[in-house]
């Protein structure tokens, strides 16, 4: 038989070709390899068969891709899962249109992601990638996958009993579970800290904003905050525009720097109000230390809560720290520490003075803004503020170390020493010159006699002209005995000094103040006044 009939039979469908006057050995081994191949090819079906119905009864979603990312195949609960009413619907698609994170890959891949459905739903998925090796070599990949939208459902509602839906941080039950177990951790030693961070005046921003930019700039504040913490310390937002941070292993004389620059940190953030401008804000921190002596986490939180309301009584924009006198060691050790670095301040000359300009509305600029005088007839008045650098030269608030001093009773040296500092600058203007200075005076110094002497004195030593100072008192501190604070004021005021009683209106006694004290002028307290220019009232 010649090659080209042999190529027609094959053409045609034959897989053998046998001839009659072949040796009959070799027939029968001809035919024994065909009936092998039949049979081989019948097993394979069949497995193939078995193949497609395991591929088929499985609860989860199955589909391959090719090298090119091409679904290839894809069972029906694939297809019902994703929402196809058949498998002609999938195949021959790019993969990636079907899932939003999983890419194929050359090694097994286990991942929970997100497929998108034909109907354009997210699918919550668990979701493993494998190779498909032929001959050792990829030929694309198999992706498995299962619904876990209800265990999403369940971890959901777990997680939202722990946290805060705006901000995605803890909520006050987590925060507490997690500040008992500092709690109990304090207990082998070491000092922690509680931050309650309360923004102020949260109110006008709901009214110049609205409740949106409010939100917004509520999830603004826990991302600021998120992005100062350690690994190890804790967030949360408490309720409404309150926030509290849980440090772990700190140091007692660090607590008040860190807790005041977060203060700080947080006038960046900003909102928008209804007219577009960009606003900013200040908070008001309280400060609670964890020690061994801390009974619970409740009476930790509640002690900062305490801190940060006095901080705005205070005149909000403030630090405050909150230290139990049964906890007597933090005390001694926070108060000592502090009493240290101001004297050593002072002696190094490491206390700075600065002057802020009081100017009468009438002298303010064409337009009302803030700058240079037009003119100012009258005296010009100088604010003195206190300010002190530490070693490192950075500059460190008084919000930061006044309470403690007043705790270490340290406020009457401090201000005797402004007080000099200040009389020593007058001497070097000329008697004409309407420039005076506006001194703030602790309600320790309005207690203790010999300041007054002492000021008498400074006075009485220098060409001075006391009528150039104005002492001012402040309305939220409490003014323990009134009688010896009448008596400092009437004493100076002989010599020509007059007073002022700062933050009007912020104590709970403005008006008795008023009434027993001999003050010259008011500053009514910044509270009553924030923000006026931008409200109808």
């Amino acid at each position: 038989y010649g090659d080209e009939l042999i190529q027609k039979c094959l053409d045609a469908g034959a897989v053998e070709c046998m001839f009659k006057n072949e040796v009959v050995s070799l027939t029968l081994a001809r035919i024994k390899a065909l009936a092998r191949s039949v049979y081989d090819r019948r097993n394979t079906d069949s497995e193939r068969r078995r193949l497609d119905g395991i591929l088929r009864s499985v609860g989860d979603g199955v589909y391959g891709l090719d090298e090119a990312g091409v679904v290839t195949f894809a069972n029906p609960t694939a297809c019902r899962l994703l929402g196809c009413n058949d498998e002609s619907e999938l195949v021959g698609k790019d993969g990636g249109q079907l899932r939003l994170a999983v890419e194929r890959a050359d090694v097994s891949v286990r991942v929970e992601t997100v497929f998108a459905t034909a109907d354009g739903r997210m699918l919550p998925v668990e979701c493993s990638l494998v190779p498909m090796l032929v001959a050792g070599e990829t030929e694309g990949s198999v992706v498995v996958f299962r619904d876990i939208s209800e265990r999403k459902s369940v971890e959901r509602v777990r997680w939202e009993i722990d946290h805060d839906v705006l901000t995605g941080l803890a909520n006050r039950r987590q925060f507490l579970t997690e500040l008992a177990q500092s709690v109990e951790r304090r207990k082998s030693g070491g000092y922690g800290a509680v931050l309650f961070i309360d923004v102020d005046r949260y109110t006008q921003v709901l009214e110049n904003a609205g409740e949106i930019a409010g939100q917004q700039l509520l999830v603004d504040i826990g991302q600021r905050l998120q992005a100062r913490l350690r690994d190890h310390d804790g967030l949360a937002r408490l309720e409404h525009d309150q926030f509290a941070l849980r440090l772990e292993d700190v140091q007692l004389e660090h607590i008040y720097t860190l807790a005041d620059s977060l203060r700080e940190m947080l006038r960046e953030a900003r909102y928008t109000d209804h007219a577009g401008r960009a606003l900013g804000i200040t908070v008001s921190v309280g400060v609670a230390i964890v020690s061994k002596d801390s009974p619970s986490a409740e009476y930790v939180l509640e002690n900062a809560r305490q801190a940060c309301a006095q901080a705005k009584r205070r005149g909000q924009n403030q630090t405050q720290i909150f230290v139990v006198e049964s906890d007597s060691r933090a005390a001694r050790e926070l108060e000592a520490g502090w009493a240290q670095r101001i004297r050593e301040a002072m002696g190094e000359d490491r206390i700075i003075l600065l002057g802020h300009p009081i100017i009468p509305i009438e002298c303010l600029p064409a337009g009302g803004k803030a700058g240079t005088p037009r003119v100012n007839t009258g005296e010009q008045i100088y604010e003195i503020l206190i300010r002190m650098v530490n070693r490192d030269g950075q500059w460190v608030s008084p919000s930061v170390f006044v309470p403690l001093a007043e705790r270490a009773n340290l406020m009457p040296k401090i201000d005797l020493w402004v007080v000099a500092r200040a009389v020593r600058m007058a001497t070097r203007l000329s008697d004409d010159s309407r420039v005076g200075f506006s001194i703030n005076l602790s309600n320790q110094t309005l207690q203790d006699a010999e300041a007054l002497v002492h000021i008498e004195n400074t006075f009485a030593s220098h060409r001075v002209r006391p009528d150039r100072f104005i002492f001012e008192i402040s309305e939220t501190g409490e003014i323990f005995q009134l009688h010896a604070a009448r008596r400092f004021i009437t004493q100076l005021k002989k010599l020509g000094c007059r007073f002022a009683l700062d933050d009007f209106g912020a104590g709970n006694n403005s008006l008795s103040h008023l009434k027993w004290l001999p003050v010259d002028l008011v500053k009514v307290s910044g509270e009553f006044v924030a923000e006026k220019q931008g409200s109808e009232v």
